[in-house]
């Protein structure tokens, strides 16, 4: 019997899940993005689950997966030893280059990406809950005025335009497991965050003033997420297919949006009008197939329509002009596949054979389009599981390499190479103390 060591891992594990989420809620002072696509509407969309789907393209609609946490369907949330506690801490550090016509930059930031627990309830019923971003906000875009005529009247002219922010989620869910194959899930999920967005323009000549605008939104909402998930054997050798579906409705924005004009000292702060704008729906389905733990392979496709969400016209999101761009809300989609191999999970002599070895590749079009065109991003993805000490416990790795946006139009190319680290940890809770 462990029992002090088993109390200890409990309360280490609770005080690691509390001290993660710190760093999530503080980020407003620090750029969680860094694209200049982020100043278009409620900003750059995170890519959705933990360090472990990132590994397998982002797959996750099918799985169900013991060993980890999948935050993508509340019906997986049953995919579990029945007695195990369970908790997944993700880091991300993002590497993007730049470029339009002949101009390059490149950024590098680093950001928490998720934190979610879990845990049984009664007999095929469990429950998590977590914290992950929807979306950030994060730019700094200079242009400068060089036309001769304007520089002799007012000497230099800039214009800036600078922004900062985060939407997060923070979700709880319940799930159970009929007949041993079907499971269904419900999730409840608040949007909450604040976005700041501000255009300055100076000039040379002290007898010209600057002008200092901008709007700073607080915003919420409310959704649900229902999910289901079934497996089916296939003969007798260890085949089993998988099968998965979530819907997700959109909810209302709701909040205030403050907009200032320093150079007239004035200041507005409005309620937004109640289903003026609203969050996006999802729907998204999946398949899935495994061989017993040795390999699995899946398949997702998702879509949300951002077309009836009322961005357009919403003061803060609303963007038709900024850098001379057309906006247009449009509908979100997504394809993604992934495969992972363990060569064998319970090998006690090599070490790298109880690893977990994942690719995955993916194709996404953005909720939104500029000048008409299509901002597509497609990239390959590839990670690994260590096992530490044991049971499930283990860091996972992922590398994603892709590209988003093209040269066409005038737009602007992002080229990313992403690294996700996740921890896992695993442990059983719930077992009685026997005595001898």
């Amino acid at each position: 019997m462990h029992m002090p060591n088993r109390r200890f891992n409990k309360i280490l594990a609770v005080l690691f899940f509390v001290a993660a989420c710190l760093p999530v809620l503080a980020q407003d002072g620090a750029y969680s993005a860094y694209t200049p696509y982020s100043i278009y509407a409620i900003g750059d969309l995170a890519q959705p689950g933990t360090a472990y789907n990132k590994s397998m393209g982002g797959v996750g609609v099918a799985t169900r997966n013991p060993r980890y946490i999948n935050v993508l369907n509340p019906a997986a949330v049953t995919a579990r030893d029945s007695l195990s506690f369970m908790a997944d801490y993700s880091l991300a550090v993002n590497n993007t280059y730049f470029r339009q016509g002949d101009a390059t930059g490149a950024n590098t930031r680093a950001n928490v990406t998720n934190l979610a627990l879990s845990f049984p309830i009664y007999r095929s019923s469990a429950a998590m809950f977590g914290i992950s971003p929807l979306s950030s906000t994060g730019y700094m875009i200079t242009a400068f005025n060089d036309d001769p005529l304007t520089v002799s009247n007012t000497g230099y002219v800039v214009d800036g335009w600078t922004g900062q922010g985060s939407i997060y989620q923070a979700f709880g869910a319940v799930g159970a497991t009929f007949w041993k194959r079907f499971s269904v899930g419900i999730q409840g999920i608040q949007y909450f965050g604040k976005i700041e967005k501000e255009y300055t323009r100076a000039f040379g000549k002290s007898n010209y003033l600057g002008v200092e605008s901008g709007q700073r939104l607080t915003l919420r909402g409310t959704a649900v997420k229902a999910g289901v998930q079934y497996e089916q054997p296939l003969g007798n050798n260890g085949l089993v297919l998988g099968l998965g579906a979530t819907y997700k409705n959109s909810p209302k924005m709701r909040g205030f949006a403050e907009s200032y004009v320093d150079t007239l000292t004035v200041s507005d702060t409005i309620r937004l009008q109640e289903g003026a704008a609203r969050f996006a729906g999802e729907v998204a389905v999946g398949f899935s197939l495994r061989s017993r733990e040795r390999w699995r392979l899946e398949v997702n496709y998702a879509f949300s329509d951002w077309r009836s969400s009322g961005m357009d016209v919403t003061p803060g999101l609303a963007a038709k002009s900024t850098l001379g761009k057309s906006f247009s809300a449009s509908r979100q989609e997504s394809l993604r596949a992934g495969f992972e191999i363990i060569p064998n999970a319970n090998d006690i002599r090599y070490y790298y054979r109880r690893l977990a070895y994942r690719v995955g590749a993916y194709w996404e079009k953005s909720y939104f389009a500029l000048d008409g065109n299509r901002l597509d991003a497609f990239g390959l993805t590839i990670g690994a599981t260590l096992p530490v000490f044991r049971l499930s416990n283990g860091l996972t790795f992922a590398l994603d390499v892709g590209q988003r946006g093209s040269l066409a139009g005038n737009l602007t190319r992002e080229r990313y190479i992403n690294f996700s680290i996740g921890f896992n940890a695993y442990d059983l809770w719930f077992q009685k103390p026997r005595y001898n």
